[in-house]
C-alpha cells in the first residue's frame, strides 16, 4: 500500500497545474487515469461523489475543494465540444484517492488470500 501511495503522490505532482492566484489544482479526468479508471461517468458518480461526501462529513465544505466545470476540447477536424470535468484542490485529490477502490496497475501489491475470503470482506465493500 505504501508503494501505491507513493506512486499516486508522484503522479499527482507531475500533473499539477497552477491558478492565476498561485494555488495548485488538478483536473479530475487526469487523476482518473492515474487511479486506473477509464470511464469519466463511473469515476465521477462513484469516487468523486464519495470523496465530496467524506469532505462534507468531516465539516469541510466540498464546494471549496471540488469545482465542477464544462471545458471546451477540440475534436476531429478542429470542431469544439464541451465535456464535464472537476477542478480539485490537493485536499480533494487525497480524498478521491482514499475513496478509490482500485490501485494503479503497476503498484498493486500481491498478497495471498485466505481461502473463502475476499479483500472486500475486510474493507467494507
Amino acid at each position: 500500500m505504501a508503494n501505491s501511495l507513493q506512486y499516486v503522490t508522484d503522479q499527482l505532482e507531475k500533473i499539477t497545474r497552477t491558478a492565476e492566484n498561485g494555488q495548485p489544482f488538478w483536473l479530475g479526468r487526469e487523476l482518473m487515469v492515474i487511479l486506473g479508471y477509464t470511464s469519466w461517468h463511473n469515476f465521477r458518480d462513484t469516487v468523486i461523489e464519495k470523496a465530496k461526501e467524506a469532505s462534507n462529513n468531516a465539516g469541510v465544505f466540498s464546494s471549496d475543494h471540488f469545482i465542477d466545470i464544462d471545458e471546451v476540447i477540440t475534436v476531429g477536424k478542429g470542431a469544439k465540444s464541451k465535456r464535464e470535468n472537476t477542478v480539485l484542490s490537493r485536499h480533494a485529490c487525497y480524498l478521491v484517492a482514499a475513496a478509490c477502490h482500485r490501485l494503479p496497475p503497476l503498484a498493486t501489491p500481491r498478497r495471498p488470500r485466505a481461502p473463502g475470503f475476499s479483500p472486500g470482506d475486510f474493507l467494507g465493500f
